[in-house]
């Protein structure tokens, strides 16, 4: 998602505060204008994460697993470390 569709999700739940919603709406007229700050990204980005619980945007941003997720990843590398010390050494 692009800052401004951040922007527009955060706004459209109607619980941001007034201060919030004047900050976001100058962050948005920034961006319109091709004049985006980084920080106010990153600031729009961490914020949609907090109160919609996604995960930030950034490129580096750790993958959101589920439980489920969690579970078949440990199962996967017990089996790979039981074949590694179970393969005779080289």
């Amino acid at each position: 998602m692009t800052v401004d569709d951040l922007i527009r999700a955060l706004l459209a739940t109607g619980e941001m505060t007034e201060d919030t919603t004047d900050s976001l709406n100058r962050i948005a007229a920034d961006s319109a204008a091709g004049h985006l700050d980084p920080d106010d990204a990153a600031y729009v980005e961490a914020l949609h994460a907090r109160l919609m619980g996604a995960a930030a945007t950034s490129a580096d941003a750790a993958p959101q697993l589920t439980l489920e997720d969690w579970r078949a990843r440990a199962l996967k590398a017990e089996a790979e470390l039981a074949r590694l010390t179970a393969s005779p050494s080289a």
